[in-house]
């Protein structure tokens, strides 16, 4: 009787640990790209609090696949978000974007950002990080094929 009482209160003390535990949201990535540039956007939600990463590349001064990557947080309401960048690692400090606030909106299979009034929508379509990854392969591609007609 006392071994069947100590498996059940272990059970229950493993049980009351587990549900005490708090995962991180899943990721959700998002793609945008173009023939000079690729943009990819991770974003975690919980509740209406959103946070994650933008990281965009495109062709450089030397004529090279340059990169850098935002920080963000922010708030959505199922449809809409605003979206506040702060530097990672990589982020140059004279990047006008960094301290702005990016707004758009958010579907299950879509993100469009404007990154201010009067500017071009990006539409970026729900993508996972292979995918991100081939297309920065194929704007490398691109940039070396073209190499001379910049």
């Amino acid at each position: 009787m006392r071994t069947g009482v100590k498996t059940l209160l272990t059970i229950l003390v493993a049980l009351a640990f587990l549900v005490g535990c708090k995962s991180k949201p899943p990721k959700a990535g998002y793609l945008y790209f173009n023939d000079v540039s690729v943009m990819f956007v991770e974003l975690a939600q919980t509740g209406h609090k959103i946070e994650g990463t933008m990281e965009e590349s495109g062709r450089n001064a030397y004529g090279k696949v340059g990169s850098f990557k935002f920080m963000f947080y922010g708030v959505s309401d199922g449809e809409n978000v605003s979206m506040f960048l702060y530097p990672s690692e990589t982020a140059q400090d004279d990047i006008p974007a960094l301290g702005q606030t990016i707004t758009g909106t958010l579907s299950s299979n879509t993100l469009t950002l404007v990154p201010s009034p009067g500017r071009e929508h990006v539409l970026c379509r729900r993508a996972t990080a292979a995918e991100y990854d081939e297309a920065i392969r194929n704007l490398r591609m691109r940039i070396e094929l073209n190499k001379g007609a910049y």
